[in-house]
């Protein structure tokens, strides 16, 4: 067996977002479908609600568009941040943690998806469609190799615009759960949620209950 087929095989048998098995005759494994569908559900409210609070003289908020460089209006370096994500000139494509526009993240992978499933050249629209458009393609998109760039950038989008909108979590501690023979801890950051008592790991998907909150905080020096 030559090293690449080796490496093929090895990535087809793993979920392109986590450390699970895909499910079969796709990339991804139902708990991380789930979690694009959710993220992707999300960010038009979200976004929504930034845009009317700081709104970017002289652009329009809503649909994807505009270059880089930015010459923001506001007085404030605090609320600089959140403009940027209003901002159509923003672009974080490219690179990790970068801040990103999110109707035109969306617009992006809306029209990748539209001219590769239908041929056609894409159409503006708002974000709210862009983000349905997507949604209703998500089974022929998890079968794609490039799942899960696309499944990162949706997430980034999301947590960016659940902290602009102060929707902050708080860190319980690292997920100790144990994820393969050898006993390697799966070490993912775990943050209790806004609603519900049960904190989800997103990499090894184990469920953390609040009774078992304090204990795990405890035990990792974080409370």
């Amino acid at each position: 067996m030559t090293d690449t087929l080796a490496a093929t095989l090895a990535q087809n048998t793993r979920c392109a977002t986590c450390r699970h098995r895909p499910t079969p005759g796709y990339r991804t494994c139902g708990d991380c479908v789930d979690r694009i569908r959710d993220d992707l559900t999300a960010i038009p409210t979200l976004y929504y609600k930034i845009a009317a609070l700081y709104p970017v003289p002289g652009t329009s908020n809503t649909s994807g568009g505009g270059g880089r460089g930015h010459r923001f209006e506001s007085k404030s370096p605090a609320n600089d941040h959140v403009i940027a994500l209003t901002d159509p000139r923003t672009s974080g494509q490219g690179r990790l943690g970068g801040l990103h526009h999110a109707p035109s993240v969306l617009a992006h992978w809306a029209a990748l998806v539209r001219e590769y499933t239908t041929g056609q050249r894409p159409i503006a629209a708002t974000i709210d469609v862009h983000a349905l458009q997507i949604i209703e393609r998500l089974d022929w998109i998890t079968r794609q190799d490039w799942v899960g760039e696309l499944a990162l950038e949706v997430h980034q989008t999301h947590q960016q615009l659940r902290d602009a909108n102060g929707e902050r979590t708080v860190l319980v501690g690292k997920c100790p759960n144990r994820i393969d023979d050898q006993g390697t801890k799966c070490a993912t950051k775990l943050y209790a949620p806004l609603q519900g008592d049960t904190i989800r790991c997103t990499v090894c998907h184990h469920p953390w209950r609040r009774t078992e909150w304090l204990d795990l905080g405890r035990s990792q020096g974080v409370v």
